[in-house]
């Protein structure tokens, strides 16, 4: 009975992460509708941009507990935006180190389900661990890039005013490089992890 009611519980819990991180989806959605009502332009187009992100983290059927983070993670930046919380430049480090720390598992999950990954029966031994971390910290900085990348069209293009200097781009870069470090180590480990739990 207590193995049964283990294993519920086990299914049960990242559904109730999934339906939660649907939520935080649509209070995003929510965030940026409600700054396009209100006429804050920089604040819209920001939460506009985090709508991506979470579709394609739903998208690759990520485990509940990493797309509960991610998402829950995008949520506060977008509420931030909305409410100005996010103007500080303490919020904006926090902001490029978490979003990248915790987008590294997503990404090598998307890659493992496009089969570009490594595998095999040595998983949890050391090689395989360094070149899951490598690819993640490269996958993650690559992904830190365009984002500066799309800033710096949406200031362009669209009249915000997300990359205020080039010293607050490099730093933005710094930052998400620190954060792929440990994103990387983050999915080495987890990836070891997994690989040593009975299927």
């Amino acid at each position: 009975m207590r193995t049964h009611r283990s294993r519920v519980a086990r299914r049960t819990t990242p559904r109730r992460e999934r339906r939660v991180a649907d939520l935080l989806r649509f209070a995003i959605v929510g965030a940026a509708l409600a700054a396009t009502a209100g006429g804050e332009h920089n604040a819209a187009i920001k939460c506009g941009l985090l709508v991506p992100p979470t579709v394609l983290s739903r998208s690759v059927k990520a485990p509940g507990t990493l797309d509960f983070a991610f998402t829950l993670g995008l949520a506060v930046e977008a509420i931030g935006s909305v409410s100005g919380v996010n103007a500080s430049q303490g919020w904006n480090t926090m902001a490029h180190l978490v979003l990248p720390l915790l987008s590294g598992p997503l990404l090598y999950h998307g890659l493992a389900r496009l089969e570009l990954r490594i595998d095999g029966p040595g998983r949890a031994v050391t090689r395989p661990r360094v070149a899951i971390a490598a690819i993640t910290f490269a996958g993650v900085l690559a992904l830190g890039t365009l984002w500066e990348l799309v800033e710096w069209a949406s200031d362009s293009w669209l009249g915000t005013s997300f990359a205020t200097s080039y010293e607050d781009t490099m730093g933005d870069l710094l930052h998400d490089a620190i954060a792929a470090v440990g994103s990387g180590a983050l999915t080495a480990l987890w990836h070891g992890s997994a690989a040593r739990r009975p299927q």
